[in-house]
């Protein structure tokens, strides 16, 4: 089946981006949820962080897109424990969750 769908205006999500990148913003590792920005602009802050996702079962359908303009590489791990995607300094990873894992559906090299 193809889509044929057709949107005649920019999408604006309020509210859609959390740009933490003060180095002060995160102090640790930082919990996403179901109901968290999708864009996440995060700066480590001087040392490596994970960024924990939602629970699978929470998150059919959900995606973030998670930029590094920091110095340390943040590690992208599901609720428990295992590394989705290591996204390096400068770079950027988009991670989709089909409901029972998460996929790294890109990243940037």
């Amino acid at each position: 089946m193809a889509f044929n769908n057709k949107i005649g205006a920019r999408i604006q999500e309020v509210g859609g981006v959390n740009n933490a990148t003060d180095a002060d913003s995160l102090t640790g590792n930082v919990t996403l949820t179901t109901s968290g920005s999708p864009f996440q602009n995060l700066d480590a802050g001087g040392t490596p962080r994970d960024v924990v996702l939602p629970a699978e079962a929470d998150s059919n359908g959900l995606w973030f897109w998670i930029s590094n303009p920091g110095g340390e590489t943040l590690t992208v791990k599901d609720d428990g424990g295992s590394t989705i995607s290591t996204i390096a300094t400068t770079k950027c990873a988009l991670v989709i969750c089909d409901g029972t894992s998460w996929i790294q559906a890109f990243i940037q090299a």
